[in-house]
């Protein structure tokens, strides 16, 4: 809970976007998030990847006039674990007396098990580490480029044994790549014991399930209308809604292109429903 001050109006609550690096290519992310797309698509702005706090003027007024009443932070990017600035902010965080009184949040793709950076997690109140995974196997390889489902696997696997006392939560932004197999990535969870919970993309609209054509939310329907745990994506997707599957392709064939990669192959039933 967060106590406001109108009379001495500091942050207590951050949400912290430092920087674009990051290893993925994620196909329903862009140049502002991904140092790797803007690399592909040949966007290079260096403010992304300039710091904002540490070794700016920024750093003493964060250190001296905002950590003292901080109480919650959140991190994400980019990939944290990637960006030097984040790892450097949550080490320096926690060597002071204030960690003790702040609840961190850090969202990552799961590439990454990095023992320092936990290991300095521990001085805060309370870690909630949140591992963004939408799917299994190839085709979480393919919607989210340079990924290795093996290594995440690994990885998740690592973080729950070693920092039981961390609140671990697979997120998974369901979007018009993933929606088909939502069953897979759960039972997968199930089976291994992690814990799982939804994001609905919204934007960009042609990867909106919102967006699908009529026949395909029928086929969507049909498979996952008796779980009652699929109700409110369902309830998201039957929305009336124009279809936008041909700028749907255009995307998908336009990084299919690039990365000489086949969505059809890959999504061999969903393609077929889609009429690719």
């Amino acid at each position: 809970n967060l106590d406001y001050d109108k009379e001495n109006p500091i942050p207590q609550l951050l949400d912290l976007k430092l920087s674009n690096v990051c290893n993925l290519r994620c196909r329903m992310c862009g140049p502002q998030a991904s140092s790797s797309i803007a690399k592909e698509l040949n966007i290079l702005n260096p403010y992304y990847l300039e710091n904002k706090i540490i070794a700016t003027d920024n750093q003493s007024t964060f250190f001296e006039e905002i950590l003292p009443n901080l109480k919650y932070i959140e991190l994400t990017g980019g990939e944290p674990f990637v960006s030097q600035e984040n790892k450097k902010l949550i080490q320096l965080i926690s060597n002071t007396e204030y960690a003790k009184n702040i609840i961190i949040k850090l969202t990552t793709n799961g590439m990454f098990y990095n023992p320092v950076i936990m290991d300095n997690m521990k001085n805060f109140k309370e870690v909630r580490i949140i591992i963004s995974v939408d799917d299994i196997e190839e085709r979480l390889e393919y919607a989210r480029g340079n990924s290795d489902w093996n290594k995440i696997k690994a990885n998740i696997k690592l973080i729950i044994e070693n920092y039981s006392e961390f609140n671990v939560l697979v997120y998974r932004t369901i979007n018009i790549f993933n929606v088909y197999y939502l069953n897979e990535l759960d039972a997968w969870c199930y089976d291994n014991q992690v814990n799982i919970t939804n994001g609905l993309l919204h934007q960009p609209k042609y990867l909106n399930i919102q967006h699908l054509p009529d026949w395909a939310k029928e086929k969507v329907n049909k498979k996952f209308n008796n779980d009652k745990k699929y109700e409110s994506i369902l309830s998201f997707m039957n929305v009336d809604s124009e279809h936008m599957l041909e700028d749907f392709y255009e995307h998908t064939n336009f990084f299919d292109d690039k990365r000489n990669e086949d969505f059809r192959k890959v999504y061999k039933e969903w393609s077929e429903i889609l009429l690719w």
